[in-house]
């Protein structure tokens, strides 16, 4: 059996962003992501402690 090259191995790549429709948007945006690259969406509860991070969505994606 022969070994995939290196040149054929997929990488994904995650962001995060607010969890709001419109900043999950402008970040697919800003990066150049096409739905057809998106692999999940993850929804991430907030940090309740003082000056945690709110809730915020963990998008992976093919590079």
């Amino acid at each position: 059996m022969a070994l995939a090259s290196r040149s054929n191995v997929a990488t994904i790549d995650e962001i995060t962003t607010d969890a709001t429709v419109e900043a999950l948007n402008a970040a697919l945006s800003h990066h150049g992501i096409t739905p057809d690259r998106i692999v999940a969406v993850h929804y991430l509860d907030g940090v309740y402690v003082a000056n945690g991070p709110g809730p915020r969505f963990r998008v992976l994606f093919w590079i």
